[in-house]
């Protein structure tokens, strides 16, 4: 009987280490540059505060919408960022890092809306010891 006790206390113990590991990780609060340069973006879109934001973005940005397999480059995502100035989303937002390396960086941005979820994955890359957003695909699940 003691053996079996002891047996399910190291299995629920287990489990709760596991399930420790599997928890996902809100790091709006990290203050790594990278996330600097993640949340100046995420002002820009749902925010419409376009301040600063023409500098994290590199020279050959593309910005890719799945839903409707439309791109844009660097030059015609700031004049529509231009355009969004000042508009405020009424949305939820919060980003993740994915993965992040001393060169590159794998983001996740996501806008929680009443009728649909807008999520954007960024990809970052360090320049001259400046990060920079590169890429970012943008998909409705």
């Amino acid at each position: 009987m003691k053996t079996i006790i002891t047996t399910l206390v190291i299995a629920l113990v287990s489990l709760g280490s596991f399930r420790s590991f599997a928890g996902t990780i809100d790091d709006t609060k990290n203050t790594s540059p990278s996330s600097l340069v993640i949340t100046n973006y995420l002002a820009a879109v749902s925010m419409g505060n376009f301040e600063n934001h023409k500098l994290s973005l590199t020279k050959d940005f593309e910005h890719y919408n799945v839903e409707n397999d439309k791109k844009s480059n660097r030059r015609q995502y700031l004049a529509f960022l231009k355009k969004t100035k000042n508009l405020h989303y009424d949305c939820k937002t919060s980003y993740r890092i994915l993965d992040e390396t001393s060169r590159t960086c794998m983001a996740k941005v996501i806008m929680e809306f009443d009728n649909f979820t807008r999520v954007d994955y960024i990809t970052l890359c360090c320049h001259d010891d400046t990060w920079q957003i590169s890429k970012v695909v943008t998909t409705y699940p």
